[in-house]
């Protein structure tokens, strides 16, 4: 009880913000710090083959990339969406990193985006919300080089807005759930 006091005399709405912001910092740097640390880059056999694709979609507009035998046989990349590794490709053609760390970026743009969007549709005790973000599992998936990292953003962006369109229906709601959808399945097949 005598918590429960001292928590509502504290003014936390003047600080949120600054709580906010760091624990997108604390995140971004996780994932970076990860990613230098670990041997493999928190790489799988998807992840290469997904910045085997955006390598050779900036080397010459391809979408072939080296088959799984590594038998030096050029296949077409269909076994995933191409939203993930065609966005690793422009961000590397954008910020002249290689694939590798452009992944990385991406992932951290995808927090930013999640966290701009819970900023922007949560009045008070948004900062709460990303605090969820800090815990293990949420670090380790935006550490990877994986499509999740799109979907969740797809997954969030579409909840939010098909929520805003109950509340008030209108040709931006919609087109926002509609890019949503699409961005949810360009990059991830359920």
């Amino acid at each position: 009880m005598i918590m429960l006091k001292i928590v509502s005399n504290l003014n936390f709405k003047d600080k949120e913000i600054y709580f906010f912001i760091t624990t997108f910092v604390i995140i971004a740097l996780s994932i970076l710090t990860n990613s230098f640390v670990d041997t493999n880059g928190y790489l799988t056999t998807d992840s290469t083959h997904f910045l085997k694709l955006a390598k050779s979609f900036n080397e010459n507009g391809s979408l072939y990339v080296y088959s799984w035998t590594n038998s030096g046989e050029m296949n077409f990349f269909s076994m995933w969406p191409l939203g993930y590794p065609l966005l690793i490709s422009l961000i590397s053609k954008l910020t002249f990193l290689d694939v590798f760390w452009s992944s990385k970026l991406l992932n951290i743009l995808s927090v930013l985006l999640i966290f701009l969007m819970i900023y922007k549709n949560t009045l008070f005790g948004y900062s709460l919300i990303a605090l969820l973000f800090l815990s293990g599992s949420f670090i380790n998936i935006f550490s990877y080089t994986l499509t999740e990292n799109l979907f969740i953003v797809g997954l969030v962006s579409y909840a939010y807005s098909t929520h805003n369109l109950t509340v008030r229906a209108s040709k931006k709601n919609i087109l926002i759930a509609i890019l949503s959808f699409v961005l949810t399945f360009a990059s991830r097949y359920i």
